[in-house]
């Protein structure tokens, strides 16, 4: 049977539209935002960019994650546009006045690296770290163009970390760098930033911050600077930051450039560990940051400087110059070595004080032994002073006292200062008079039994309360009567 023009021509055009092959390519968008045109018609490899936001970008080629942030790689290739959490590449084409947005990848999984350092070397592509699956990842991953996957590089160990996207949290003093923080936009972030020295081939990570939601206590921060050798897959610690924060930062030759605040910028050398500041004409320069027109992207070309705004259509640049760069000699982190010397000393000083107080608790203890000793020695002596040929005499209230504690001391009892107090008739009177007045009739009784038994020994001792250390209580070891008869320790 012979079909007709008309319904051969629409038999067609619904095989064309359900069954035609799919293109990677999505539908082109327009206009060209200046700052992203500079990027696609340079010739250069761009190593890192700090990307804030390109949200502004006109972008509708991926259905499934339309709200994951995006990131952007320039290689010899081309420009290269990526969609965090996802895996997912785009090589960005420019048609004309137009841009369109070609899918690379294989990938079908998604829910892992975001927020992860992502850079290009030796023109390839390269992502590091990044949050996904309830914790943190420290794994080095490039993208293997042939079989359109992601593939994992070993490094000798793995170094978990997350980077920030937005300003940071700026913080003076390194030792407490989890707890001193001034939020420039919102709550604090304390992601970490990251820097690629190209010529060695050097991943440094500036900041370590770690999450992971499978145990309690999930978030923390390691304000140290590590750096990964990109060829051998070696890590090494560098040292403990001295200073951290931004508002802005972009990659140069020479290290980080960082816009700590609205006054504040610098050059932070990670490989040879200085700040380098600007001159007065760069800092001009600089504070075309300044302007108040929200930034979108930041990134270098050579030792220039780029910065714009996507929706608004704005680019801007300034130069770097190593000539209007001044160094201070200020250090942007205390090296390893020096903190295992510190360290050391610390250990040192603690042992030293330990072994010096010991020393002193010794001498002191022999100090006061010898002192009693010496006072033991003496009473005797002091006791004779009272009156060499005459025999001593017990008033009767010395003699009242020596009765009381006889009859408590018989029965294996202490008097205690309230009984002291009462039989010395000073109960009513004022603590320094009571302690004064059992004083000197304690003494005066102790010298003249030393003396009247050519003996040493004290006849009245006194010791610390049972039940309360602040209290004393009195007893006498050898029992006396009135007429000072000895009595034995057996009766």
């Amino acid at each position: 049977m012979k079909l007709s023009f008309p319904l051969l021509f629409f038999s067609w055009f619904f095989c064309a539209l359900f069954f035609s092959p799919g293109t990677g390519t999505a539908q082109p968008t327009t206009p060209v935002p200046t700052i992203i045109k500079k990027l696609l018609l340079t010739n250069k490899s761009i190593h890192q960019f700090n990307v804030i936001d390109l949200s502004g970008l006109a972008f509708n080629s991926n259905k499934t994650h339309p709200d994951n942030n995006k990131y952007l790689i320039k290689t010899n290739e081309g420009l290269f546009l990526g969609l965090e959490g996802t895996g997912i590449l785009y090589k960005v084409i420019f048609q004309g006045d137009t841009l369109a947005y070609d899918r690379i990848d294989l990938t079908i999984f998604a829910g892992t690296s975001f927020n992860s350092a992502n850079f290009s070397y030796k023109n390839s592509i390269y992502s590091f770290g990044g949050y996904g699956f309830w914790k943190t990842t420290g794994a080095l991953r490039i993208f293997n163009p042939t079989s359109k996957e992601w593939e994992v590089v070993p490094t000798t160990e793995e170094k978990p970390n997350s980077f920030s996207r937005q300003s940071a949290g700026r913080i003076w003093d390194s030792l407490q760098l989890a707890s001193r923080s001034e939020s420039l936009d919102g709550p604090t972030f304390f992601g970490a930033s990251f820097w690629l020295n190209v010529k060695q081939g050097e991943l440094y990570t500036i900041g370590q911050r770690v999450s992971n939601h499978t145990i309690k206590n999930p978030e923390s921060f390691d304000p140290s600077v590590e750096v990964l050798d990109l060829a051998k897959g070696t890590w090494r610690k560098l040292g403990i930051l001295n200073r951290y924060g931004w508002e802005y930062y972009s990659a140069l030759p020479q290290g980080l450039f960082i816009k700590e605040s609205f006054k504040v910028s610098y050059i932070a050398d990670y490989k040879n560990n200085v700040i380098l500041y600007p001159d007065a004409y760069l800092e001009k320069e600089i504070s075309r940051l300044n302007r108040g027109t929200k930034i979108d992207l930041i990134f270098s070309i050579d030792s220039t400087i780029y910065f714009g705004n996507i929706r608004n259509n704005i680019i801007d640049s300034f130069v770097v110059s190593s000539q209007h760069l001044l160094s201070k000699k200020e250090r942007i982190y205390t090296p390893v070595d020096e903190l295992i010397a510190t360290k050391k000393s610390r250990k040192k000083v603690i042992i030293g004080s330990a072994l010096a107080a010991l020393v002193l608790f010794i001498s002191t203890l022999i100090f006061f032994r010898i002192r009693r000793k010496k006072d033991s020695e003496t009473f005797f002596q002091q006791a004779k002073k009272i009156n060499p040929a005459a025999q001593p005499v017990f008033t009767a209230v010395e003699k009242s006292l020596i009765q009381l504690l006889r009859e408590k001391s018989l029965k294996g009892d202490t008097a205690t200062v309230e009984d002291l107090n009462k039989i010395l008739g000073v109960s009513a009177k004022a603590e320094s008079i009571k302690r004064k007045v059992r004083s000197e009739i304690i003494q005066s009784i102790n010298l003249k039994w030393g003396l009247l038994k050519q003996t040493n020994e004290k006849i009245i001792v006194t010791i610390r309360s049972l039940d309360d250390k602040r209290n004393r209580e009195y007893y006498i070891k050898n029992v006396v009567d009135g007429t000072i008869i000895e009595i034995n320790d057996s009766k």
